[in-house]
């Protein structure tokens, strides 16, 4: 507990003394840059085309998209913008709860923030996935009719082919 309480002073006096300096390693990672709205509006534009030659529904992936993208533009606009002159204040913060109440907690501290920073594309995940199970559920349908073993459950359970 007393290595933690010191881990935690230690990783205090860097994020209070350095905020900027630690925000701008931690905007030149990467990892974060991921998370970045150009690069979920370029990930959006690829998915709306004709990724790897598949393409289910154009009508339902151009509408998704849309709203993706406007999405986006507007988590860009209204929370992205105003919390980047927050990130000093958040970093000195987050240093300064690690400092007291240890290490540990600070480190749990920061996975929250940055679950919180990134749940819009938590929010994309959970808006996709019905669509993308239908999809795939039909997929595994068609393979399992050109396979010849679907199983047609209104016609007495006969399997249906192709031919």
């Amino acid at each position: 507990v007393l290595l933690d309480h010191v881990a935690g002073v230690v990783v205090m006096g860097a994020l209070c003394l350095m905020p900027v300096t630690v925000m701008d390693g931690v905007h030149n990672h990467n990892t974060v840059s991921l998370l970045h709205t150009e690069v979920l509006h370029s990930n959006v534009s690829w998915l709306m085309g004709s990724p790897a030659g598949l393409k289910a529904n154009p009508f339902l992936s151009q509408t998704l998209g849309l709203v993706f993208r406007a999405a986006i533009e507007l988590w860009d606009q209204n929370v992205s913008t105003g919390l980047t002159s927050l990130e000093p204040y958040i970093v000195t913060a987050v240093g300064m709860i690690g400092g007291l109440l240890g290490c540990t907690f600070g480190i749990s501290l920061v996975s929250d923030v940055l679950q919180l920073m990134s749940i819009h594309v938590e929010l994309f995940y959970v808006a996709l996935l019905p669509p993308i199970n239908k999809v795939l559920a039909v997929i595994w349908t068609m393979w399992r009719l050109l396979r010849g073993k679907k199983r047609n459950l209104l016609r007495g359970g006969r399997l249906d082919t192709l031919e």
